[in-house]
């Protein structure tokens, strides 16, 4: 019986019915009596949870003791981490695997050739990524595939330079409208134009803005949010603060993020320390600033541009909105003698 169920298992694999397979195993593993099953077992179901892009639980399997020098286990080993986005590992696992791959069907090879393409271009090693994508038979490749493929073509070039080449691939990528393969060509699309000075500022804000959702959940979009900093030079504040907002909660600790954090409390400095809240309108500026005033630099410089924007208030006859501001400062900011002057220009206001 345990041997039935494996060849179920099996078969269900060689079909692509991944799911279905480790719905077998659970039972088979379960109820296992047959104690020489159980390594092969182990094995078919790592395999089965890399089929199902279930990368942690492929490698909790894959990685343990007893697969240390199955060569076989080592490729879907390194499709697993290629899933987790280990990509030293990938590829370091993908080399030790190469002569194994021609003993699986074409449809297995190419999966894995694939993973290992985008392993070597995100460990900067774009002769190993050729070779690997020069290996994948184009003919044999489905229209999701041939997107991915093309993709990794761009980043190839784009690696090495060749960013006309790039535009193009990634300009077939979007053409197709696969939707993980889309998002990535179009942000890399933006990226080029930005590094090369061609972008439209306004046709990339309205760009980045449609595409969020695709890249929402995404190992992009962190990478994605960053491009926040468009908005800015667009002089679309708000749309630039709004997505920092939610890029640093969900990415605290991203690199990219952190910087992209520094870059708006630059700008939001910039924008009440040195004027350039005054192409704003009065109530515009004091929305933006109160929606987002946790960028407000601390000390001084923050002082300074809170009585910037008071004043730039009680010039328009916002008078209440200027009182609020100075009265926050007084309660929150202000001891001493910096405090008994910003109450007599509170007096004076109110």
């Amino acid at each position: 019986r345990d041997a039935a169920r494996l060849d179920l298992a099996q078969f269900y694999l060689a079909n692509g019915f991944s799911y279905e397979a480790i719905g077998v195993l659970r039972v088979l593993e379960r109820d296992l009596d047959t104690d020489d099953l159980v390594k092969k077992v182990r094995l078919v179901r790592g395999i089965a949870d890399t089929l199902a892009v279930r990368p942690s639980d492929a490698l909790a399997i894959l990685e343990s003791e007893r697969f240390s020098e199955e060569v076989d286990a080592l490729m879907w080993r390194s499709m697993a981490k290629a899933d987790a986005n280990d990509f030293i590992g990938a590829r370091a696992d993908a080399i030790a695997a190469e002569n194994v791959i021609e003993a699986y069907p074409n449809w297995i090879r190419t999966r894995f050739l694939l993973r290992a393409v985008r392993s070597a271009v995100e460990t900067s090693d774009t002769v190993l990524a050729t070779r690997y994508l020069d290996a994948v038979e184009f003919a044999q490749l489905t229209p999701e595939q041939v997107s991915e493929y093309q993709l990794l073509q761009g980043r190839i070039a784009e690696a090495e330079n060749r960013t006309d080449e790039a535009l193009d691939a990634y300009g077939l990528v979007i053409a197709a409208d696969f939707r993980p393969t889309r998002a990535e060509a179009v942000y890399r699309t933006l990226r080029i134009l930005e590094e090369d000075g061609r972008i439209d500022l306004a046709k990339a804000t309205e760009t980045l803005h449609a595409e969020t959702l695709l890249w929402r959940g995404t190992a992009l979009e962190a990478e994605a949010m960053a491009l926040a900093e468009l908005s800015f030079q667009n002089k679309d504040y708000r749309l630039g603060f709004d997505t920092v907002k939610q890029a640093v909660a969900y990415y605290p600790e991203n690199k990219a993020i952190t910087d992209l954090l520094a870059e708006a409390q630059d700008v939001f400095a910039e924008l009440y320390l040195n004027g350039r809240a005054d192409e704003l309108e009065a109530v515009d500026a004091l929305s933006l600033y109160y929606d987002f005033r946790q960028l407000t630099p601390p000390g001084t410089r923050g002082d300074e541009m809170i009585r910037n924007l008071a004043r730039r208030l009680v010039k328009v006859d916002l008078l209440t909105q200027a009182a609020d501001l100075l009265e926050y400062q007084i309660d929150s900011r202000l001891k001493g003698v910096a405090q008994a002057q910003v109450a007599a220009d509170l007096a004076v206001i109110r």
